[in-house]
Protein backbone atom coordinates (compact mmCIF):
# COMPACT_ATOMS: atom_id res chain seq x y z
CA UNK A 1 0.00 0.00 0.00
CA UNK A 2 1.88 3.03 -1.21
CA UNK A 3 -0.99 5.57 -0.18
CA UNK A 4 -0.87 4.49 3.30
CA UNK A 5 3.43 4.37 3.65
CA UNK A 6 3.46 8.13 2.22
CA UNK A 7 0.62 9.48 4.39
CA UNK A 8 2.27 7.64 7.12
CA UNK A 9 5.78 9.30 6.58
CA UNK A 10 3.88 12.95 5.96
CA UNK A 11 2.19 12.43 9.21
CA UNK A 12 5.94 11.73 11.06
CA UNK A 13 6.98 14.80 9.25
CA UNK A 14 4.71 16.66 10.65
CA UNK A 15 5.40 15.47 14.11
CA UNK A 16 8.65 16.37 13.47
CA UNK A 17 8.07 20.03 12.81
CA UNK A 18 6.05 20.42 15.40
CA UNK A 19 8.94 19.13 17.71
CA UNK A 20 11.29 21.74 16.41
CA UNK A 21 11.14 24.53 18.47
CA UNK A 22 11.48 22.49 21.40
CA UNK A 23 14.45 20.84 20.02
CA UNK A 24 15.91 24.05 18.98
CA UNK A 25 15.06 26.08 22.39
CA UNK A 26 17.06 22.84 23.97
CA UNK A 27 20.07 23.30 21.79
CA UNK A 28 20.47 27.00 22.47
CA UNK A 29 20.22 26.42 26.15
CA UNK A 30 23.49 23.96 25.59
CA UNK A 31 25.21 26.53 23.61
CA UNK A 32 24.69 25.11 20.17
CA UNK A 33 24.50 28.34 18.13
CA UNK A 34 24.35 26.83 15.06
CA UNK A 35 23.93 23.79 12.81
CA UNK A 36 27.67 23.80 12.79
CA UNK A 37 28.51 23.26 16.82
CA UNK A 38 25.59 20.51 16.60
CA UNK A 39 27.61 18.58 14.01
CA UNK A 40 30.96 18.90 15.74
CA UNK A 41 29.19 17.60 18.85
CA UNK A 42 28.24 14.90 16.26
CA UNK A 43 31.71 14.14 15.01
CA UNK A 44 33.16 14.36 18.32
CA UNK A 45 30.69 11.83 19.85
CA UNK A 46 31.60 9.25 17.10
CA UNK A 47 35.42 10.03 17.27
CA UNK A 48 34.79 9.19 21.01
CA UNK A 49 32.41 5.75 20.46
CA UNK A 50 34.72 4.57 17.05
CA UNK A 51 37.57 4.54 19.86
CA UNK A 52 35.98 2.35 22.14
CA UNK A 53 37.16 -1.28 22.50
CA UNK A 54 34.58 -2.12 24.37
CA UNK A 55 31.99 -0.24 27.27
CA UNK A 56 33.92 1.02 30.05
CA UNK A 57 33.59 -1.23 33.39
CA UNK A 58 31.86 1.05 35.26
CA UNK A 59 29.26 1.47 32.70
CA UNK A 60 29.15 -2.68 32.50
CA UNK A 61 28.57 -2.83 36.25
CA UNK A 62 26.33 -0.73 36.62
CA UNK A 63 23.97 -1.84 34.28
CA UNK A 64 24.47 -5.30 35.75
CA UNK A 65 23.81 -4.54 38.88
CA UNK A 66 20.32 -2.82 37.25
CA UNK A 67 19.71 -6.03 36.39
CA UNK A 68 19.74 -7.57 39.30
CA UNK A 69 17.22 -5.27 41.49
CA UNK A 70 14.82 -5.42 38.48
CA UNK A 71 15.48 -9.26 39.08
CA UNK A 72 14.42 -9.10 42.68
CA UNK A 73 11.96 -6.52 42.78
CA UNK A 74 10.18 -8.80 39.89
CA UNK A 75 10.36 -11.90 41.95
CA UNK A 76 8.57 -10.11 44.94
Amino acid sequence: MPGKFLFNNYKQALELLDGAPSVMAALSQLGATSTAVVEEWLEEEGVYLRALKKEPLEETLEMEYYKVVLGLRDSE
